[in-house]
């Protein structure tokens, strides 16, 4: 048996030298175009860009990192050849020693445990493939085309161009190809901060990425093999050899990879990408997508929508509990923390005390003051810990008991987070939101949150929901292009209309009237049969046409109840709107993505050249302008003000406080804010209105976001005069008023007209 196995290795040698004298022999003949084939770029990730040029996302089918050789350090490339091929530096692309080592020892051992491929045949064998005709073929002849394909290989290319090849295909594990792929994915490191250990850890998966990633035992023995190996070829000494088997190597979990910032932006990203592209192309070329996104922006926006829901769901009220603990099931429950969210991971195992931050759940237990009187004490088991109810949660618990007529007894389970060290009541939100924010005139999204918590669905872009109020100011813009102007009176009455057998008559928030008034306070208190009689007046045809020279092509109901906001739009598709009347009327398309390079950093494309037409006269957008700051100033935003600075803007409100909204621009920024509940038509709650709902975030949001150092006012255009009109300058387009009553010149001086 010996000797037949003997004899089958000197026929094996003899046969691989036959092979290698055939390849050399006919090496003239060869493809020209074999170099190109294997140094074709390798499929890459493609990533998408902050505005500051941090990485926020990647699109990949598998996370590779392209890498020149000169950018590997010699540690990691050393970690490979000694794991992977000890001669590759000398072998002509296969290995007759490596051959034979690999059979005789599968011999011994009764199994094949090592393999004879090089690094060159490796390389080859990824590369080969891709090719439908070695698909087709079966294993010995795919063989013996490896072998061929190699020594060919080492012909057309040099040892570095052959590495490089390697180190950034072999497939590693973790979704990662390549070595600096892994490197991020294991590691979070980049190659240069790789040590030894690591590096030889890297170098070990390349037998086994799937199992041994997963089996820390496997892996960690098979590091040693490799580390010896290093050792052994002269790669590292001994004193660096015994630091590198006494280091602890630390992972990183995949879920801590996860990119966190803005993730529903880089989806709408993906989506626009794949559509402009195809997504080959996006998930392979390598392709730079440098966003309009601004991270301290969207932390902010971010930021304000979570506070915003939850202060909006405290204040209308406690739940009830979230279930009740049986008397003989309270100690254990005590011994262990449980979190209010599926989210969230559960801390039992992780950590005996509670954790600032997290939601978790905690058990209620009422106890007497002493035998002698009725009064109790309220307090929070929480783990092991043991805290008295604060006096404000208590009395929002008191209050749920008096409006609900039922009774919180010991036991019960209530939500609560952790702030200065001491519980405070945390109730789920079961409401959501969405904000979408756009610089005026060029139309970048700075920040865009699609929900309260993240999820497949961007209510920003996909979630259509009635917009209420905030759709008036395109109806005051119909009147003014029709001649109307601010102090133009309307009559605010009730209206009753009959179609058919069916009655509408739709009713101001207040149930009040006021007769005849201008213009600019009816839109400030947005009156609703002011609204109607507008409409009705210019014509749906007429409105309908501002919509679309603004920028909102969704369809429109074709009745009167969309003068109290029956259309239906997504937050982003009303922030385009309002972007019109931002920039001037001139009709700018919201932007994700600034431009886009390749690999190298050549730009494709640059959208940032793209140009506005301007589709609603500037001094009409002017003049609503003025009334929508009126809405600030007077009207229904009124804590706006707080910001001190110009703001034009509207709230919305649709039927029983389902949805609310605050769309508003400033002389740098449009936002637009929504409020309800995802996926539902139900109320938020009585007396939820989008002043008292959307508007504190749209608040919160832009006193960060709104650079007050710049220009705060809005300029108005050259063709607008001013006159006084109950004490305040008002914008008038030209011609919508004789020039022998004005007593003032046409200015364009903001200040002049900015109101107090």
């Amino acid at each position: 048996m010996r000797l037949a196995l003997l004899g089958g290795i000197f026929g094996l040698f003899a046969g691989a030298a036959g092979v290698y004298f055939v390849v050399a022999t006919v090496a003239d003949d060869l493809p020209s175009d074999l170099k190109k084939k294997f140094l074709q770029t390798p499929a890459e990730a493609s990533i998408i860009l902050a505005d500051d040029g941090s990485e926020i996302g990647a699109f990949h089918r598998g996370h590779r990192i392209l890498t020149p050789l000169r950018k590997i350090p010699p540690m990691v490339q050393n970690a490979f050849i000694a794991a992977e091929d000890g001669n590759f530096w000398k072998h002509p692309g296969f290995d007759l020693k490596g051959i034979a080592r690999a059979a005789y020892t599968n011999y011994k051992r009764g199994r094949t445990s090592q393999g004879a491929s090089t690094i060159t045949q490796q390389v080859t064998k990824l590369i080969l493939r891709r090719e439908k005709f070695y698909k087709e073929k079966r294993d010995y002849s795919r063989k013996l085309d490896e072998l061929v394909m190699s020594v060919r290989l080492e012909r057309q290319l040099t040892k570095p161009e052959i590495l490089e090849v390697y180190l950034n295909l072999v497939f590693l594990g973790r979704n990662a190809y390549g070595v600096a792929a892994a490197a991020d994915a294991y590691f979070s490191k980049t190659l240069d901060r790789l040590t030894a250990a690591e590096a030889a850890f890297l170098a070990c998966l390349v037998q086994g990425p799937s199992i041994l990633s997963r089996n820390v035992e496997s892996a960690r023995t098979r590091q040693k093999y490799v580390l010896n190996r290093m050792r052994k070829d002269g790669y590292l000494n001994s004193q660096e050899y015994s630091t590198a088997l006494d280091e602890s190597l630390v992972f990183v979990s995949g879920k801590s990879k996860a990119k966190s910032v803005a993730p529903q932006f880089v989806e709408e990203v993906r989506r626009w990408a794949v559509k402009r592209y195809g997504n080959q192309r996006v998930l392979e070329g390598g392709l730079r997508f440098h966003s309009t996104l601004s991270i301290p922006k969207q932390q902010a926006a971010e930021h304000a929508v979570k506070i915003g829901i939850e202060t909006v769901t405290k204040r209308l009220g406690f739940a009830g509990p979230l279930a009740n603990i049986e008397e003989s099931k309270r100690k254990a429950f005590s011994e262990n923390l449980r979190t209010v969210y599926k989210s969230h991971r559960l801390l039992a195992k992780e950590s005996t005390v509670p954790l600032a931050g997290i939601p978790y759940q905690a058990m209620l237990s009422i106890e007497k003051k002493s035998k002698k009187t009725w009064r109790t004490n309220w307090f929070l088991t929480l783990g092991s810990e043991k805290f008295l109810l604060p006096k404000a949660d208590r009395k929002w618990l008191e209050k749920w008991q008096w409006n609900t007529k039922q009774k919180l007894v010991s036991g019960d389970i209530i939500g609560v987070i952790l702030e200065r060290d001491a519980p405070t009541l945390f109730q789920p939100p079961s409401l959501d939101g969405a904000l979408v924010s756009m610089e005026n005139n060029s139309g970048r999204v700075v920040a865009m949150v699609g929900g309260y918590t993240q999820s497949a669905l961007n209510l920003a872009t996909q979630a259509r929901r009635q917009v209420g109020s905030s759709i008036k100011p395109f109806i005051y813009l119909t009147a003014l292009e029709n001649g109307y102007t601010p102090t133009t009176k309307v009559v605010d009455a009730p209206i009753v209309m009959r179609f058919g057998n069916q009655v509408w008559s739709p009713k101001n928030y207040d149930n009040s009237y006021r007769g005849r008034v201008p213009m600019r306070y009816a839109l400030s208190k947005s009156l609703n049969t002011v609204s109607v009689r507008l409409l009705q007046k210019f014509g749906l045809n007429s409105f309908i046409g501002t919509l679309r020279r603004a920028g909102i092509s969704q369809p429109v109901p074709r009745d009167l109840s969309v003068a109290l906001g029956s259309v239906e739009l997504t937050p982003m598709e009303l922030a385009t709107g309002y972007l019109t009347l931002a920039s001037g009327g001139q009709k700018v398309p919201p932007r994700l993505v600034d431009y886009v390079t390749d690999r190298e950093g050549n730009v494709i494309e640059d959208f940032r050249r793209k140009e506005s037409s301007v589709t609603i006269q500037p001094s009409h957008v002017f003049m609503l302008t003025d009334m929508m700051q009126a809405v600030v100033q007077s009207g229904t935003a009124r804590r706006a003000k707080v910001l001190g600075i110009p703001i034009a803007g509207k709230t919305g409100t649709t039927n029983d406080y389902r949805d609310g909204w605050f769309s508003g621009f400033t002389s740098q920024l449009v936002t637009t804010v929504w409020v309800g509940r995802r996926g539902s038509n139900t109320s938020i709650g009585d007396g939820a209105t989008g002043g008292n709902t959307a508007l504190p975030i749209w608040i919160d949001y832009m006193s960060f976001a709104h650079d007050k150092s710049k220009e705060n006012d809005f300029i108005p255009p050259s063709d607008v005069w001013l006159l006084k009109s109950n004490g305040k300058l008002t914008p008038f387009a030209h011609g919508t008023v004789s020039k022998s009553l004005l007593p003032w010149t046409r200015t364009t001086s903001a200040r002049m007209w900015r109101m107090p």
